[in-house]
């Protein structure tokens, strides 16, 4: 019977491995890493493998409501209209009121992708109007000599 560094007799009889607790906490003796395969076919070449990754992590990105979004879009028309761009620059805060609008309607859509596109579009509109609106209130001043 083997025993342990303590003289003690083992109570696993199989060979010992690094600090003499057996197979139990370091597996078959006989395996090794190397020898885990795959299948064949589920073998894919590391370059596809990363490519279908990112891939995957692309599509996955664009699969959810645009909800921040859209926030983002309110909350920049609302300050364009607290800092008056609807009467200086009313092109643009129209404009920009017409995207949020059909952002709103291609979310009740789920169509993501251009609910997305149409709230940013709309957030820089309203981001741009109050400084068209401060550009013309400047160029209207007159000069002090």
């Amino acid at each position: 019977m083997p025993l342990t560094s303590s003289g003690a007799p083992r109570a696993d009889s199989r060979a010992a491995n690094l600090d003499g607790t057996g197979c139990a906490c370091y597996g078959h003796p006989r395996f090794h890493p190397s020898e885990a395969r795959l299948p064949t076919f589920l073998h894919i070449p590391r370059p596809l493998a990363l490519w279908l990754l990112l891939c995957a992590g692309l599509l996955t990105g664009c699969v959810g409501a645009p909800v921040q979004e859209m926030s983002n879009a309110r909350q920049a028309v609302r300050a364009a209209e607290k800092a008056g761009a609807t009467t200086a620059a009313p092109d643009l805060m129209t404009e920009a009121k017409q995207l949020l609008k059909d952002a709103r309607t291609h979310l009740n859509q789920r169509d993501y992708r251009a609910a997305r596109d149409d709230a940013e579009s709309a957030r820089t509109k309203a981001i741009e109007a109050p400084r068209v609106a401060e550009a013309a209130a400047a160029a209207d001043k007159p000069q002090a000599p």
